[in-house]
Formats: structure tokens, C-alpha cells, sequence
């Protein structure tokens, strides 16, 4: 799985899951925390996630209230995967 196929599948898992650790996102794809954080950061100049600090190494989720463009473009993102 390349950095493109890796990033379409956290948003996958975000879209299904709402939020989750960055520590279960890398066991579940099967590389080390630093590339989802990296591929976290990349990801957040597109769309709207939001970075939770925490206790082991936090967490992303989709941003709380979401309104204009970021809404529109979140709703695209759900039913392109829910379908």
C-alpha cells in the first residue's frame, strides 16, 4: 500500500468510525505512528480532522461542527463511502 492508498483508507476509517487513536490507525495499516502522523498532518490541509493530544500518543477525528465548504465536503467524502 503506497502513502495515496494509505491516506484514502484512514479517511475511510474516519468516515466509518468518526475518531480513533493514532496508535490503533498504525497497527491496523500496519506502519509505525510517525507515518500516520505524518500522513494525519498531510491530511488536515484537506480536510476538516481535528488532532487529539493524549495520554498514548492521541488521536484524529472529524472536526465537531463542521459548517460551509468543510460540511459540504464531509458529506461528499460519507456517501462516496457509504455506497
Amino acid at each position: 500500500m503506497d502513502a495515496v492508498e494509505r491516506r484514502q483508507q484512514i479517511l475511510e476509517l474516519l468516515c466509518q468510525r468518526r475518531k480513533d487513536t493514532m496508535q490503533n490507525l498504525a497497527a491496523e495499516l500496519g506502519v509505525s505512528e510517525r507515518t500516520i502522523r505524518r500522513d494525519v498532518e498531510i491530511l488536515t490541509r484537506s480536510y476538516p480532522l481535528e488532532t487529539v493530544c493524549g495520554r498514548y500518543g492521541g488521536g484524529v477525528r472529524l472536526a465537531a461542527d463542521l459548517r460551509g465548504e468543510d460540511l459540504e465536503v464531509m458529506e461528499q467524502i460519507l456517501l462516496k463511502f457509504a455506497s
